[in-house]
């Protein structure tokens, strides 16, 4: 669950596999707070997971915890907490899912570039794969818009 830490003044969001905390990450949440927006704390090279409630062998990649909280609400969800992907992650997902749509933050030419990246190192390993190019971060979606933009890029 989603904690705050005083001491720190950010949001804490842990990453759990199997019962274990395997990292967590901070975020600013105070404009006098000097920090990156996220910094990520790992124990292991994990993305953060959450099955969702739909299409049961696709999954959406997303850059944060936030927009995969918002994501899984519906769908299954893997959250890389950055905008790039690690050989585990990619593993995971191969192991899991037989597709993949990837929604990241397109909030730069450099994440940009990564859901391509992203995207050829999938191509071969999974039944379909495609980006989500929106100019809105995926936790600033409501549930509809989150269904409609998933279905439209699922055909």
């Amino acid at each position: 669950s989603i904690g705050y830490s005083p001491r720190r003044g950010r949001l804490i969001l842990p990453v759990y596999r199997d019962g274990e905390l395997v990292k967590y990450q901070t975020r600013r949440i105070f404009d006098h707070d000097d920090k990156p927006k996220y910094v990520t704390y790992k124990s292991k090279d994990l993305a953060w997971y959450h099955p969702g409630k739909l299409e049961e062998g696709t999954t959406i990649i997303v850059e944060d915890i936030l927009s995969g909280i918002r994501v899984s609400e519906q769908f299954n969800c893997v959250a890389l907490l950055s905008s790039g992907i690690s050989d585990n992650e990619l593993l995971f997902i191969v192991k899991h899912f037989r597709k993949a749509l990837i929604w990241l933050d397109n909030d730069n030419r450099h994440v940009k570039l990564s859901q391509v990246e992203i995207k050829n190192k999938l191509d071969n390993l999974l039944e379909s794969d495609k980006i989500i190019h929106q100019p809105k971060e995926p936790k600033y979606h409501s549930d509809a818009d989150i269904f409609r933009i998933v279905y439209e890029h699922s055909r």
